[in-house]
């Protein structure tokens, strides 16, 4: 992996505090326990990012047309400045030049076969339950 501009720290820890940082709003704002995030990531969103990473899921998500149609679905008649940061043109572009268009059928195969590898390995592990002292 190729660093390609200096940061403050590592990207991982980049991407994982805005994650942690979104998750302690939610929880300040009532909407989830801290126990039901820990659950909603574990099944979602982190089984998800672990077998594909945040650009390929969301070129996928789009289908076969790839994340444009994400964009014509979403954000249709939104200025793209106005749009999500990961619905703008530039970056709806950088993805599709980098997974293209035509190998959407491979992408999802390894995609479901990489999921499933999570979730063996995971099966039958379980977490202690919460304290809720």
């Amino acid at each position: 992996m190729v660093e390609h501009k200096g940061l403050r720290g590592f990207v991982p820890t980049e991407l994982q505090n805005v994650l942690a940082n979104r998750a302690a709003e939610l929880l300040l704002d009532e909407a989830v326990s801290p126990d039901e995030l820990d659950v909603i990531v574990r099944s979602s969103l982190g089984l998800r990012r672990s077998a594909l990473g945040p650009f390929l899921g969301l070129h996928l998500g789009g289908g076969p047309a790839g994340c444009r149609s994400l964009v014509a679905l979403a954000a249709s008649g939104v200025p793209d400045e106005e749009r999500p940061v990961m619905l703008r043109d530039k970056v709806v572009q950088l993805v599709e030049d980098t997974y293209g268009l035509s190998r959407y059928g491979d992408f999802t195969a390894a995609r479901d076969d990489r999921q499933r590898a999570v979730l063996d390995a995971l099966a039958g592990l379980s977490l202690p339950e919460p304290c809720n002292n």
